[in-house]
């Protein structure tokens, strides 16, 4: 299968000059793709695997946006680990969207309300950091530099996207899917008055179309994430990039950092 070659264009939520209501709307889309798709529950291994090996119980899922997969995954790991917690952070923070979250869920979940810098993490935050498909956002040096802090601080970390940059594998079958989005957010983001009407008209969807083709653009090859860690490594740290090899609602991509004595970058496919 062709890979396309990777092209940094330009997100608009990303921008500075971006208005706070379309910004809350595209991450409201990426949060309801999460949804939808069922893409999230091909983490829940990993992030178990994570949080075994390291005997973390904490998370602090970083670029969190408007929740993302992290309440579920607690949710679903809840019955394995009842001491389960975790922070959600962004540098645009979203405290209120843990208002939808059940009672339940919201004892697990606390949402941080000062901007948190994925690249410049406070060094008293513990746990399993997290990224859900957030990555592509960083150039290979910001990239380096978020994976680095992790390595360096010797904190266990997980990447995770589930898009791929190749035509037919990705652009053409998720765009059809993730489309919905704009939709679906109806149910699944918090109301607001703007949002029937940017959807009608239709602002929302012509921003989300752009951002999520902009998104597979963005998005690193395993051999590119090898690539990365490999400029990441730190003595007694372990990297592996993990593929998952099929399509559909199976694929995940990880990239797995943890202390071990072992070190080095593996890229594991399977």
């Amino acid at each position: 299968m062709t890979t396309l070659p990777r092209l940094h264009l330009f997100e608009f939520h990303d921008q500075t000059w971006c208005p706070a209501l379309l910004r809350e709307a595209v991450t409201d889309c990426v949060n309801a793709a999460w949804t939808f798709t069922g893409f999230w529950r091909n983490a829940v291994p990993h992030v178990e695997d994570l949080l075994e090996r390291t005997g973390e119980r904490s998370i602090l899922d970083l670029c969190s946006g408007s929740g993302g997969p992290a309440p579920r995954i607690v949710h679903a790991l809840a019955g394995r680990m009842p001491e389960l917690r975790v922070e959600l952070s962004d540098l645009f923070p979203k405290p209120a969207s843990v208002d939808a979250l059940s009672p339940e869920l919201r004892a697990r979940v606390h949402y941080l309300e000062q901007p948190v810098d994925a690249l410049a993490v406070p060094a008293e935050f513990a746990g399993l950091r997290t990224v859900f498909g957030a990555f592509h956002h960083f150039r290979p040096a910001e990239a380096i530099e978020l994976l680095r802090s992790a390595s360096g601080s010797g904190r266990p970390l997980a990447v995770f996207e589930f898009q791929r940059r190749t035509l037919l594998r990705s652009i053409i079958p998720p765009m059809g899917l993730v489309g919905l989005s704009p939709l679906v957010a109806h149910w699944t983001a918090p109301r607001r008055w703007w949002r029937p009407l940017l959807t009608a008209v239709p602002v929302i969807p012509a921003l989300w179309a752009w951002d999520s083709f902009a998104t597979i653009m963005r998005t690193y090859t395993p051999a590119e994430l090898v690539g990365l860690a490999e400029q990441a490594r730190a003595p007694g740290y372990r990297w592996e990039v993990r593929e998952a090899r099929g399509d559909g609602p199976e694929r995940i991509t990880c990239i797995a950092g943890f202390p071990d004595p072992r070190g080095g970058v593996e890229l594991i496919e399977y």
